[in-house]
């Protein structure tokens, strides 16, 4: 059956995900920017929460491992691929790298360009896709803990804890912490989905209490902790406890009943989720092309913000649908969408 308020979710995490990469070209960080900042970072968060639950609700009742595997390829991993490649070429071409060595000759350089792909970092957000190709790669163990619906509970609850302990990995880089922290917002998600017919009528009812609760989190993050966007340290490293998990798991929770009670805009959010992988593919190009331009032109704070954002949406949506234009259903194995 299709849901609509969770079509327009993603819509909404799009949004989400694109703004956090935008602010960057605000140049700016101070208390309000703060707050604003701390309020839009995080976007990850609801992608990978709606991932759990539309696995759960799609694949857990019918599942054939053979063919759900090869269309997460065709459609997640070969656009990556190719969407990556610029990317990755211009990486290698400056040579330049906070992460890797440089390289020598041609074995560093292969050693060197498969570092930077498999762990996405030839340009920014990209990282998702090893994250996330892991998690379809182990989707045999997630429908069999789906059976188990206590010991579910349990391991997404203890695992938001652990991860609000792990933090997220410095400049994203390594699948193995990124799974530590995201994997148990992967299962609240399939939680929500497996207990929908008792959760769906209380987040309708009282997603404004979790709302007040993403406020009272973000004014402790920003001036209790003095913190500015995502929480990142070493995986063994101690640094406190990471807000934002539990600031965006509730920012999820109230969407889930406020998109359930209010459809404004659902044909507009929904065109956005009809599009919103290759929204993602696309627009970090066009984040990376106005960061030199908003440079050289002196253009910051909210002008830059604004200007940006709007601009990589615009940008990003043309393409991509000119893509479906040009190529048709191939589009999704070239951008994504």
């Amino acid at each position: 059956m299709y849901l609509g308020y969770i079509h327009s979710f993603r819509g909404l995490a799009i949004v989400y995900v694109v703004l956090g990469h935008c602010f960057a070209l605000s140049g700016v960080s101070d208390d309000y920017w703060g707050v604003w900042f701390n309020v839009i970072s995080g976007g990850t968060v609801l992608f990978v929460f709606i991932s759990g639950y539309l696995f759960e609700y799609v694949f857990c009742n019918r599942f054939n491992y053979r063919v759900f595997i090869r269309k997460k390829f065709l459609h997640v991993f070969v656009p990556y691929v190719f969407m990556s490649a610029p990317a990755l070429l211009y990486v290698l071409w400056k040579n330049e790298s906070t992460y890797f060595p440089s390289y020598s000759d041609y074995g560093e350089m292969a050693s060197y360009a498969a570092s930077y792909f498999f762990n996405g970092r030839m340009i920014t957000g990209y990282w998702f896709v090893p994250f996330v190709f892991v998690v379809f790669l182990l989707a045999p163990v997630w429908r069999f803990l789906a059976s188990f619906e206590y010991v579910l509970v349990v391991l997404s609850v203890v695992g938001v804890f652990l991860a609000s302990i792990v933090h997220r990995p410095y400049g994203n880089i390594g699948v193995f912490h990124n799974l530590v922290y995201y994997l148990p917002v992967f299962w609240v998600g399939m939680v929500v989905s497996k207990k929908s017919d008792s959760l769906n009528s209380f987040f309708s009812d009282y997603w404004w209490v979790f709302s007040l609760g993403v406020v009272l989190l973000l004014l402790v993050q920003t001036w209790g902790q003095g913190h500015l966007g995502q929480y990142r340290k070493s995986f063994f490293e101690y640094s406190g406890f990471d807000l934002q998990i539990f600031q965006k798991l509730f920012v999820c929770f109230s969407l889930v009943g406020l998109l359930q009670v209010c459809s404004l805009f659902e044909r507009f959010w929904g065109f956005l989720a009809d599009n919103s992988f290759g929204i993602y593919f696309v627009h970090v190009y066009f984040v990376f092309l106005l960061k030199y331009a908003f440079e050289f032109y002196e253009v910051s704070g909210w002008l830059a913000f604004g200007l940006g954002f709007v601009f990589c949406m615009l940008a990003s949506l043309l393409v991509v649908v000119s893509a479906k234009g040009v190529f048709g259903r191939y589009s999704r194995y070239i951008v994504g969408s």
